[in-house]
């Protein structure tokens, strides 16, 4: 049975072995130039029945020219040859133990004889001998070549199942690694969806959170405006109140010059009636002049203020508006403070909740992603530990991108609360500078007030002349000064202005 195939560099010197084998060591003269032409070529089993055939043709044509030229004839026959691979007159006959007689066969020397005009004696024992034995032979070489041949048709169909399996075998691989090669590409494709899909998120939600941006930033400036109005009103109406105080100030003090007028001018035309008294009666004057020396000689007492009725309306009106103020600047200040605390807070929680909501997405996506590759094949893993580093990588990427997002988002609340912080600040420094003001104005209007009540005492001798005058207005002015003690205003002050009872009724 001829071997099977085997690699190039081996199959010249095993198909030379079998050969060999076959047919003898002695036909190696008539092997060797057979094998020459089939040199640095595959020998298969086609191949190796044609070599086979062919040498052995050699060796019978060269039995029959008695061995001339049988290697030149070999090489040629090699290079062209059109032997039959199922003929059977070209496979070799095995060599007898005993080698036949060298006589022609019975019926071709009858035939020969009887074309030759002579007749042939029957067969002697030998003959029959020898014709048994030719038969026997043929017989034989006949059941060798069909075991031969049912041997080699065997081998063949062995050959040609181990084939099929293999090719089978080698399809069934080949459908494998394709359908590996598609599961990767399908693999490929859902993570580049996915990807996609993650990056149109991702897009999405910053544009969202960019108008929420936006939109609160608007609603801080429409707030702002709606401040601005506010404190733009606020303060027209404290101008325009502080222009109605102003004028009706000044329309008190008109009235107050024209009444000191009117009071200068009575004075003045009761020291000439005063005067022309004295004229007419000198006998009195004696007795006046003493008693105007007596009263000299006691503490003088200070003149009445002049437009102090106008105070105590005045320190009222500047109290309620300081009050309103002080209750305006509170409220604005709560206002502010409660903005800062719910604007940013509420934000800062809705980012915090998405952000907690795709980490918890991502773990269970990740948990997943683990228990599918522990149950994989053993075959499988190294693949599938590269598809679950490069997943791990994309998630870390992802955690890191989401981070780096939380922290910008973090800083972006923190400016602006920062920028909250300092306008909450401003606005109070706003306020606190206003009440300084205010409170400044207030302690201006009481030193005048103060100027207007504290003048200076009778220092000339018309002064002392008009002493009762002087102490008429003060007369005057006792109820307003009263007052004003009963509220605790300038007590010292207000206690050298007031007048015992037995002076009033004097």
């Amino acid at each position: 049975m001829p071997p099977p195939p085997a690699e190039k560099k081996s199959t010249l010197s095993l198909t030379r072995e079998r050969l060999l084998a076959k047919f003898g060591k002695s036909k190696e003269s008539v092997i060797d130039p057979v094998l020459k032409s089939y040199n640095g070529r595959a020998i298969d089993m086609t191949e190796y029945r044609k070599i086979e055939n062919l040498v052995a043709n050699t060796i019978r044509d060269a039995r029959r020219k008695g061995g001339r030229n049988a290697t030149a004839d070999a090489t040629a026959a090699a290079k062209v040859t059109t032997a039959s691979d199922v003929s059977s007159r070209n496979d070799p006959r095995l060599k007898p133990v005993v080698e036949l007689p060298k006589q022609r066969p019975f019926h071709l020397q009858k035939v020969q004889a009887a074309s030759a005009g002579k007749t042939m004696n029957a067969a002697g024992q030998y003959d029959l001998i020898v014709q048994y034995d030719s038969y026997m032979h043929a017989m034989e070489e006949k059941d060798r070549l069909q075991s031969e041949k049912r041997k080699k048709e065997e081998y063949k169909k062995a050959l040609d199942s181990q084939m099929m399996a293999k090719r089978a075998g080698m399809a069934n691989e080949a459908q494998k690694r394709e359908e590996e090669r598609l599961a990767m590409l399908g693999a490929k494709e859902e993570l580049k969806r996915d990807s996609e899909r993650r990056a149109t998120r991702m897009k999405q939600k910053k544009l969202a959170m960019i108008q929420e941006a936006e939109e609160a930033q608007r609603s801080i400036q429409r707030r702002q405006r709606r401040e601005m109005a506010e404190r733009e009103a606020e303060r027209q109406e404290s101008l325009q109140r502080m222009q109605r105080e102003a004028a009706e100030a000044a329309m008190e003090e008109r009235k107050r010059k024209a009444a000191n007028d009117k009071r200068l001018n009575d004075i003045n035309e009761n020291i000439k009636d005063a005067i022309e008294t004295k004229r007419r009666a000198r006998e009195e004057e004696a007795e006046l002049a003493e008693i105007l020396a007596k009263q000299q000689a006691g503490p003088q007492p200070h003149s009445p203020p002049r437009g102090s009725q106008l105070a105590l309306p005045q320190i009222a009106a500047a109290e309620a508006n300081e009050k309103a103020k002080a209750d305006a600047l509170e409220r604005l200040s709560n206002r502010i403070k409660q903005i800062a605390q719910t604007i940013g807070k509420s934000v800062g929680d809705e980012n915090k909740r998405r952000e907690e909501e795709e980490d918890r997405r991502l773990q269970a996506h990740l948990h997943a992603a683990e228990l599918a590759s522990r149950k994989a094949e053993a075959d499988k893993r190294a693949r599938q530990e590269k598809a679950k580093r490069d997943m791990l990588d994309m998630l870390s990427q992802q955690v890191q991108e989401k981070m780096q997002l939380r922290r910008f988002e973090d800083t972006a609340n923190k400016r602006q609360g920062e920028e909250y912080r300092k306008m909450a600040l401003a606005a109070l420094e706003d306020e606190a500078e206003e009440h300084r003001q205010r409170r400044r104005r207030r302690a201006d209007m009481d030193k005048e007030l103060e100027k207007q009540i504290c003048f200076t005492n009778l220092t000339t001798e018309e002064d002392r002349m008009e002493v009762d005058l002087q102490r008429r207005e003060l007369e005057l002015n006792q109820p307003l000064f009263r007052r004003m003690a009963a509220q605790r205003y300038k007590e010292k002050e207000c206690a050298k202005l007031l007048l015992s009872q037995k002076v009033d009724s004097t």
